[in-house]
């Protein structure tokens, strides 16, 4: 077993990509840039890899032409950037998108839940404590990208009520978070008592009872302290004030959702 779990921290040389999975049909540049992606957020692809064309087509089997397709995609998704020679390189960790993507999620994932909350049925709940069990069960096997899957796939469902395009502005972000995550969970494997299972489990609780206040309490501070131990890795000298100050304006909103939002907002403020 320990084999298996440090192969998924293994990380590839752009000659080394696996191939594509068969198929009968041409692949396109989207193909490519999912595949890609995928690579990238699990960390396989390292930060600061150079993406040749000619390299990565090479390694899939394609042509150059949906190689360049799918990098230009990768550079909109924020994971890629251009360098003067037209070489792509995957985005090195940089504390300045780590602050700038948790205070969008702050922000964006706390509005989304508070106008999800009363459309989630008995069974939406039923399947978030499936997940957490799911998450509790790969502690034990070590499976941290199974881990990663599920901690996704629980975010994306607590969402899941509000508006289809408030969904993807919402986990366009909390997708590119996940670079960061795979840092944390490499140094400090999560585990069934730790503070992140902790406040999913308090979360759910919190749905299930429709408590709109508590739920957006826990998922303003469980986003904010996640920013901030990520923080802690990174750069422990760079102050994350847009976090801080995402977290200021949910406590503005709190008199309307109550007032142990505002008191958890700045407790969490004073923990970073």
């Amino acid at each position: 077993m320990a084999k298996k779990r440090a192969s998924n921290w293994n990380t590839l040389a752009v000659e080394d990509l696996p191939p594509l999975p068969a198929s009968e049909e041409r692949r396109t540049g989207v193909d490519i840039r999912d595949y890609l992606r995928r690579l990238i957020l699990d960390g396989r692809i390292a930060p600061d890899t150079e993406l040749s064309q000619v390299h990565v087509a090479r390694a899939l089997g394609v042509s150059r032409t949906p190689v360049r397709e799918a990098l230009q995609m990768l550079g909109k998704d924020g994971l890629v950037t251009a360098e003067p020679n037209h070489r792509a390189r995957v985005k090195a960790f940089d504390p300045a998108e780590l602050d700038a993507l948790y205070a969008h999620r702050v922000l964006m994932e706390s509005l989304a839940l508070a106008t999800s909350i009363d459309a989630f049925r008995p069974r939406d709940i039923d399947e978030l404590s499936e997940i957490l069990d799911q998450m509790e069960a790969g502690f034990a096997d070590g499976e941290q990208a199974q881990w990663m899957r599920l901690h996704r796939e629980f975010h994306r469902l607590m969402v899941s009520g509000t508006t289809t395009s408030m969904q993807e502005l919402v986990n366009a972000r909390a997708d590119q978070t996940d670079r960061y995550q795979y840092l944390r969970l490499k140094s400090d494997p999560p585990t069934p008592r730790s503070r992140g299972a902790r406040e999913h489990r308090a979360l759910v609780a919190a749905c299930r009872d429709r408590d709109r206040p508590g739920a957006v309490r826990l998922l303003a501070t469980h986003l904010a302290q996640t920013a901030f131990e990520l923080g802690r890795v990174l750069a422990p000298a760079y102050p994350l004030a847009a976090t801080q100050r995402a977290l200021s304006f949910v406590d503005a909103a709190a008199e309307e959702l109550g007032p142990s939002v505002r008191s958890a907002v700045k407790a969490a403020a004073g923990k970073g």
